[in-house]
């Protein structure tokens, strides 16, 4: 079987269209259409259905990209970094960001990778702290950036920076960034937090464990846009790293309290066990660390920086 053939199936269901897919991969539609083909008879089954909605897997073909993703990802890996030895960098790589990092880090991330390796396409995913470790496992990402450690032998974790979390609330409130609370003032405000399978959830129900309160929770809402959103519509409280809110702050349309005895969010690397280090996910490392040095030089990260060479200078980003 030819592995470029696994290819195209792979970027033809990942787009859900032919089209798009003969346009990425440079050749004619026909001619992909028939590797597909040619693909389908040798396995003995069919991969796609066609309509007017583009290319849908089959249960078959769910099946198989399932199991090709990962191992594909491995070698293509393993190619460009023998192709980048005394090149300029080239290649892709996935980065899973939690909604809470991705909303103040994904784009200098990518203007910083633009910048420090434009041949390379760096691809950015959105999810909670277990998808990014579900995607690291299966090889559908390289590198992910979590709230806090997945326990897998399989997963290497570096600490790159911790925060204080803080209170949120709306404008009319009546929290300002001056004044502390205590952990008992927050037992009477409705809260508004993501499901028990999210990082900042698990960080908030450990820090009433410790002080043995209990929190009103209100709404459970996953999405990270729309929890701000009920928040700053004054539907409830939330408890979030001040970087998550920033923008909202500078707008004026969520404003937040600091805690008296604060708990601590970890921001947290996680790589595959073993894996060998591609130059480009090197790149992307250190593209990582000089982001976040001239986040918190300018204020918007607070915390502290972990990483060894925290203190070098920064590469300016846009």
């Amino acid at each position: 079987m030819e592995i470029r053939r696994l290819q195209y199936f792979v970027c033809i269901a990942e787009l859900g269209s032919l089209g798009r897919a003969a346009d990425i991969l440079r050749i004619a539609q026909p001619a992909l259409t028939r590797q597909v083909r040619l693909l389908e008879q040798e396995l003995g089954a069919t991969l796609f259905t066609r309509s007017r909605r583009g290319m849908q897997l089959t249960e078959e073909g769910t099946q198989l990209l399932a199991d090709v993703t990962g191992p594909l990802r491995h070698l293509e890996g393993a190619l460009q970094n023998i192709r980048s030895r005394g090149a300029d960098l080239s290649g892709n790589v996935a980065l899973g960001m939690t909604p809470t990092v991705a909303c103040f880090l994904a784009q200098p991330m990518l203007e910083g990778m633009a910048s420090a390796a434009p041949e390379v396409a760096l691809r950015i995913v959105e999810g909670t702290s277990l998808h990014i470790g579900e995607g690291l496992l299966a090889g559908e990402l390289d590198i992910g950036l979590l709230h806090e450690p997945l326990h897998d032998h399989r997963l290497e974790n570096r600490d790159l920076m911790t925060e204080d979390m803080v209170i949120v609330g709306p404008m009319a409130s009546g929290l300002s960034p001056d004044r502390e609370l205590l952990i008992d003032e927050l037992t009477s405000l409705p809260l508004i937090l993501p499901n028990p399978k999210n990082g900042l959830r698990s960080i908030t129900e450990r820090y009433a464990a410790k002080y043995g309160v209990h929190f009103t929770i209100k709404y459970v809402i996953d999405s990270f846009p729309v929890l701000k959103d009920m928040i700053g519509n004054g539907h409830g409280f939330g408890i979030m790293p001040l970087s998550a809110i920033l923008k909202e702050v500078e707008a004026g349309t969520l404003t937040y309290a600091r805690l008296k005895n604060p708990t601590r969010r970890t921001l947290v690397v996680s790589t595959r066990t073993n894996s060998r280090v591609p130059r480009v996910m090197a790149k992307l490392q250190s593209v990582m660390e000089d982001v976040l040095c001239t986040l918190h030089q300018t204020g918007r990260i607070g915390g502290e920086l972990k990483f060894a060479n925290a203190r070098r200078p920064a590469l300016k980003v846009a």
